[in-house]
């Protein structure tokens, strides 16, 4: 890149807001990484233009050049030559066609240092900028490993950008998988160093997009009990279908509380009763039962079930399984709240949830769901005496 085309890069990247210095150091630090992306999309502009067969090849071998010093350099880099990398990577102002992800993965797994300027810089960026999708996904987990060492003090001071990016969650797309529970998880978990405990129900723990989730919103009111929002912030951090003992342990305790029994009560009873809603999943508009984003509180409701109510939750716990496996055909299944209860009933002692898993296996035919009971029988033989 020439120099009066690195001139315009960071006037391009110039926001006036005291931070300037840190993108134009970053950048000069990274200055090979910027020439990269400067050949990569010059040699790309140009074959588009031309579509020649040529010119196409020595756009694929300038990428392949790319990579490989790239991972050249990365095998060496210190630590401020990585988050300079990193920086320059999410502030460049097009996507880059090659593949930068090995920089970005590096720079969340590290403990690289950064300071409170460059994590502020991560934070503007990520709360302006989320019609960028994936990428802007890639951004935030990249600010999120940029509050690693950060004192109280830079934390409040991030605070209000952290709680700008997390109210975007619920609406935001590119979040895929276990992003959507683990994000706004990791922001709340620093933002309660600052703030303390939570006190409101954030939108993107009980996203009110489907029927089930409107319900209980109505039902807890527009300022819940703040132990009743802790209990349903720990519920929804259940990523999988069987939970630690300390998540376990947690719940329990939780569960304690007043009002806490009979919101799970309720929260499992609308599992059973909500009505279907209309919403696009997979590519084209489905009826479901859940928002997506709402799966890991649903898994986190149905393990209460189990913990809190034992033997006595066996026949809500089975119907929840026939109701959102994908044996169902009324709507689309959700595979995940399944796959938890199924777990949650081998846990349960006595003789109801070994035989609810056994009707479940003459019912459910899908092999993968098949082998998740199987499972859970085995577990639950373990417990008998």
């Amino acid at each position: 890149m020439r120099d009066d085309e690195l001139d315009e890069l960071k006037q391009v990247l110039r926001r006036d807001d005291g931070l300037d210095h840190v993108r134009t150091s970053a950048v000069d630090l990274a200055r090979w990484l910027v020439d990269h992306l400067g050949d990569e999309r010059a040699a790309t502009a140009h074959a588009l233009r031309t579509q020649h067969k040529d010119d196409w090849d020595e756009c694929w071998a300038t990428r392949a050049r790319i990579k490989e010093d790239v991972t050249r350099r990365l095998e060496k880099a210190d630590d401020a030559t990585l988050s300079a990398a990193a920086l320059c990577v999410v502030l460049w102002p097009e996507d880059p066609y090659a593949d930068f992800d090995d920089i970005l993965k590096r720079a969340t797994r590290r403990r690289l240092g950064w300071t409170a300027e460059q994590a502020s810089v991560l934070w503007r960026l990520a709360a302006t900028d989320q019609k960028r999708g994936f990428r802007w996904v890639t951004c935030v987990k990249l600010a999120l490993a940029s509050l690693k060492g950060l004192e109280e003090p830079e934390l409040r001071e991030l605070a209000p950008l952290l709680r700008a990016v997390e109210e975007t969650l619920p609406s935001a797309w590119g979040i895929r998988g276990a992003d959507r529970a683990r994000l706004p998880q990791a922001m709340r978990s620093y933002l309660a160093l600052v703030d303390g405990p939570p006190t409101a129900l954030p939108d993107s723990v009980l996203v009110p997009r489907d029927r089930w989730a409107g319900d209980l919103r109505e039902w807890l009111g527009i300022e819940p009990m703040p132990h009743l929002v802790q209990l349903i912030i720990h519920l929804a951090t259940l990523a999988s279908g069987l939970p630690t003992a300390a998540w376990r342990r947690t719940c329990m305790d939780l569960a304690l509380r007043e009002g806490t029994r009979e919101f799970g009560r309720r929260a499992l009873a609308g599992l059973l009763e909500c009505g279907p809603t209309t919403m696009r999943r997979h590519g084209k508009q489905q009826r479901v039962l859940l928002d997506e984003r709402n799966d890991d509180l649903a898994r986190g409701v149905v393990w209460m079930a189990a913990l809190t109510e034992g033997p006595s939750a066996v026949t809500a716990l089975e119907a929840v399984v026939l109701r959102t496996s994908y044996d169902t055909f009324a709507y689309f299944p959700e595979p995940k709240v399944a796959t938890a209860a199924v777990h949650a009933l081998g846990t349960i002692p006595g003789p109801q949830a070994p035989a609810a898993l056994q009707r479940l296996l003459t019912r459910i035919h899908h092999a993968g769901e098949r082998k998740q009971i199987e499972a859970a029988l085995n577990a639950a033989a373990a417990l008998a005496p």
